[in-house]
């Protein structure tokens, strides 16, 4: 009877999260600011993905079903949920650190909004390019716009922003919008040539995104600046880059190196060093200095001041690390180093943007 019963308690077990398994979507309010989310849950387990902020899944270090609610903790950021599950939606509070707020996931995304400001025509030129990557085996694949009967006044490259992101910068999970398509569209229209290219790895570009860090972004841009003084109508146009939040930081390092670059367009760039940035964007999120900030800006210290060491030696330091400040933690600790030990996250981390634009020369917008 005890074996049938127990039997029966792990069929339920599982029929409950079959429930709740699949992709959540969601919307987090947070004064001024609302970040969608999206809530991956398998298995007894899952990911957190916040798009706006990061393309990376934060993994879910506790998480618990019960026959009508749900809850979930991430330990790497202090935050936790707890909500009613139904067929369609989980309705319940988000928490991290003094910041609360109501948090609703639905089973499919947001209607996907009118864009009206994206083109639906095209009075130029239109070319499907590829070029030669930052590193062997990389190819970039994009498009390139000119105006139909004018040399361009300027061409200009279009760098993206942190995660994979094809060329037209499509920002998907409930935001459905392509800026960099409605920029190129902008400036193409008014005089001026725009490459725009798939991050290697993401679309028809080759190579391994998981792998690369700002500084092999960094080398593929170089190359688009390349690609184009190699072209012979581009050979005495004035050349520029516009970078959007990491390639807000990528563009200077290029024309730092570079004498083919003309100008700079940064938009949302970093100017103060990254920790710092980061730090400040937890506390504008959270409307507060959260508690565990103390930690977590030791762990970030650690992080910059050993981005070159080898994975496990870096892994290890910086539990150790994380430890010394909060010495109960260990799930905590486990989840800061899970999402502090990716490469590109360590170079970004110990990345300062002054070290760059003050090399810088040439007009920055």
């Amino acid at each position: 009877m005890k074996a049938n019963l127990l039997f029966l308690l792990l069929l339920a077990g599982g029929a409950l999260r079959a429930q709740v398994d699949g992709t959540w979507y969601g919307n987090l309010r947070a004064g001024a600011v609302t970040l969608p989310l999206q809530l991956d849950l398998t298995g007894g387990g899952g990911t957190l993905l916040s798009p706006q902020q990061s393309a990376q899944m934060i993994p879910l270090t506790a998480l618990e079903v019960m026959a009508d609610s749900l809850r979930f903790e991430i330990a790497g950021i202090g935050a936790s949920y707890a909500g009613r599950s139904s067929a369609d939606s989980l309705s319940g509070t988000f928490r991290q650190g003094g910041f609360t707020a109501d948090l609703t996931f639905y089973r499919t995304p947001p209607a996907a909004a009118e864009r009206p400001q994206e083109p639906a025509d095209f009075p130029y030129r239109r070319e499907t390019v590829s070029f030669p990557g930052g590193a062997e085996g990389v190819t970039l694949a994009g498009e390139l716009t000119q105006p139909e009967a004018s040399k361009a006044a300027a061409v200009v490259v279009l760098v993206s922003g942190s995660g994979p992101q094809d060329r037209d910068e499509h920002l998907a999970a409930g935001i459905d919008h392509r800026p960099f398509l409605v920029l190129s569209d902008y400036l193409t229209r008014r005089g001026y040539a725009v490459l725009r290219y798939d991050d290697r790895g993401v679309g028809e570009s080759s190579g391994d995104f998981a792998t690369a860090t700002s500084g092999d972004f960094a080398a593929d841009a170089a190359s688009a600046v390349g690609y184009l003084r190699g072209r012979p109508e581009f050979a005495d146009t004035p050349l520029g880059m516009i970078g959007h939040s990491e390639g807000g930081m990528i563009a200077p390092i290029v024309a730092s190196a570079s004498p083919e670059v003309n100008f700079l367009v940064l938009l949302a760039g970093p100017g103060v060093d990254i920790d710092s940035l980061m730090l400040e964007q937890r506390r504008q999120i959270g409307g507060t200095t959260l508690p565990d900030e103390p930690v977590v800006r030791a762990a970030y210290r650690y992080a910059k001041e050993h981005a070159l060491l080898d994975s496990t030696v870096f892994s290890a330091g910086l539990r150790a690390t994380v430890l010394a400040a909060a010495a109960d933690s260990v799930a905590y600790a486990d989840g800061l180093v899970e999402s502090l030990r990716a490469p590109w996250m360590r170079y970004f981390l110990a990345y300062r943007p002054a070290e760059y634009l003050e090399k810088v020369t040439v007009p920055v917008l």
